[in-house]
């Protein structure tokens, strides 16, 4: 929930994708209605396979992934405004030219 803002900004720069990770689809369902779906596509991950196979050791994590499906940032714990600022937003610009 903290992440929502955040989250909605990246939305209008890059396209988001989201893994409901181990989510009841009731709680996905009621999440989207209180703060809206950024999300260009999304994911189930019922049984946490998924996490694992990416390596995810806290959740939530992001990852920026570039056109050829390699993965060029990661950020464990939730996305705060500051580390989106500092971080986030400069490897996006720089990873668009």
């Amino acid at each position: 929930r903290i992440e929502a803002p955040i989250i909605e900004d990246l939305s209008k720069i890059i396209p988001i994708v989201g893994i409901a990770y181990k989510d009841k689809p009731i709680d996905t369902k009621k999440l989207f209605e209180e703060f809206g779906n950024p999300y260009d596509q999304i994911g189930i991950d019922n049984s946490g396979k998924v996490a694992i196979e990416w390596g995810v050791y806290g959740v939530p994590e992001t990852f920026l992934i570039n056109d050829k499906g390699e993965i060029f940032y990661r950020h464990a714990g939730p996305l705060l405004y500051n580390t989106f600022k500092s971080e986030v937003l400069p490897i996006i610009k720089s990873n668009k030219k």
